[in-house]
């Protein structure tokens, strides 16, 4: 996780990599060990999507934001809970140890 937390820091990664939002990164740093162990292929891809979806606002025309890291108004508490509930469903469904 080291390399992508430096690519993250690096302007010139993000204005290279102009297809990727920063959440399509960082999404990788907020899925705990145990559940990437546990959930994998296409499963993972979705739950890193719903993360995603709820961090940006994904589906959302209204609350969609590309780039809530730079948005000094973005709602970080509201979507700290929403990540935390998929994380919990995820853990749930899958039969995972809390």
């Amino acid at each position: 996780m080291a390399l992508i937390e430096q690519q993250l820091q690096s302007g010139a990664f993000r204005i290279w990599f102009g297809h990727d939002t920063p959440c399509d990164n960082a999404v990788w740093l907020l899925i705990p060990d145990s559940i990437r162990r546990n959930v994998q292929g296409s499963d993972l891809v979705k739950l890193s999507n719903r993360i995603c979806g709820a961090i940006e606002g994904r589906g959302r025309p209204e609350t969609y934001n590309i780039h809530p890291d730079t948005d000094p108004k973005f709602d970080w508490q509201s979507t700290k809970q929403r990540v935390a509930q998929i994380l919990r469903e995820q853990v749930e469904s899958s039969g995972l140890p809390d």
